[in-house]
C-alpha cells in the first residue's frame, strides 16, 4: 500500500493529537484505575504506530522537500517566526 505525504502528514497529526489526549486521560486524578490503566494501554498501543507513520513521513519528506520536515510538523510553534 502506498500513502501519500499528504496522507502521512495529517495521519501524524492525527495520531500526535490522539496520544496527547490519552496520556492526558490517562493522569486524570477524577478517572477510576480501570479507565486510567486502559488509556494508559492506549497509549502503549498507538507508540509503536506513531513510530512507523513518523519513519513513512520522514522518508517521503527527503523525496519532497516542499513538505515540512518532521519536526517542523509535529512542534510548529517553535519555527515561527
Amino acid at each position: 500500500m502506498v500513502l501519500t505525504i499528504t496522507t502521512l502528514m495529517l495521519a501524524v497529526k492525527a495520531m500526535q493529537r490522539d496520544i496527547a489526549r490519552n496520556e492526558a486521560l490517562a493522569s486524570d486524578a477524577t478517572l477510576d484505575d480501570n479507565d486510567l490503566e486502559y488509556y494508559g494501554q492506549m497509549v502503549m498501543d498507538q507508540l509503536p504506530a506513531f513510530a512507523e507513520l513518523r519513519q513513512a513521513y520522514e522518508e517521503e519528506q527527503a523525496n519532497n522537500p516542499e513538505f515540512p520536515p518532521l519536526d517542523e510538523l509535529l512542534f510548529p510553534e517553535k519555527y515561527q517566526i
